[in-house]
């Protein structure tokens, strides 16, 4: 379960709504159609670190962290 969840999910939803979350998990792997085979996408099992397997909700999340920062670093 993540640790942040009452974070992740609220922002995945808002970056749906907005139209930005096709692009992100495109770059995270997803090749699916986007309405109709995302969410089933989402639940599925992303490569991890090692012995550490995550969710694909987890690798889009640290895509979305990833570019958060690269934004805020370039805006300082």
């Amino acid at each position: 379960m993540c640790e942040y969840e009452d974070m992740m999910l609220p922002g995945i939803f808002v970056l749906h709504k907005k139209g930005y979350l096709e692009l992100i998990v495109s770059r995270v792997g997803f090749q699916g159609e986007y309405l109709e085979d995302l969410w089933e996408w989402m639940s599925g099992t992303a490569e991890g670190f090692g012995s550490v397997v995550e969710s694909n909700w987890m690798k889009t999340w640290r895509e979305v962290c990833r570019r958060y920062s690269e934004i805020k670093d370039g805006l300082d």
